[in-house]
């Protein structure tokens, strides 16, 4: 940040919206300053906290054979 662009700008350089910019640095800015390797590290943790990830393979592999059979969710869940 230190060239002092606006989001917009930013935004299109990564080629990514300016809200999504704006977003990113008000949830991921501490004290004034974003530090990125703490923002990576919080999506990362973010990420392994997902449920999916606290489904067991065992549920997951039943979904997708009712979805390989076109089930639909109430015969799933059943």
């Amino acid at each position: 940040m230190n060239q002092h662009l606006s989001y917009r700008e930013i935004g299109r350089r990564l080629n990514v919206s300016y809200s999504s910019i704006s977003r990113e640095l008000k949830h991921q800015t501490i004290n004034g300053i974003y530090e990125s390797n703490v923002a990576q590290r919080r999506a990362q943790h973010r990420r392994h906290c997902a449920v999916k990830n606290r489904i067991s393979q065992k549920t997951i592999d039943y979904i997708e054979f009712g979805l390989a059979l076109k089930w639909n969710p109430e015969q799933i869940s059943a």
